[in-house]
């Protein structure tokens, strides 16, 4: 395999798409410019990572995980916003 994807719209006022993949034989791609902020969660080896990206200006080499979730935001979507409506935490 690939890199197999899966993404679904999401329910939430904040989140445009949510998108899944894995890939067990690629370990680098070509990642395109996004307006969007993106939540990455992704697996090395048996421990899960988190991390924020974007918005990007241009296409960067990014690293494959064997397996991804990322959450896109919708347009004009404050992170800060959307963290103090839904009760959660900001570390400054």
């Amino acid at each position: 395999m690939a890199i197999e994807f899966d993404d679904r719209p999401s329910e939430s006022p904040y989140i445009e798409r949510v998108w899944r993949s894995r890939s067990d034989a690629i370990d680098r791609m070509t990642s395109i410019a996004t307006a969007h902020w993106t939540l990455v969660a992704w697996r090395a080896g048996r421990t899960w990572r988190v991390a924020v990206q974007g918005p990007e200006s241009g296409a960067t080499t990014a690293r494959v995980p064997t397996e991804e979730v990322r959450l896109h935001d919708r347009p004009g979507t404050d992170a800060r916003v959307a963290q103090r409506r839904t009760g959660g935490r900001v570390d400054r």
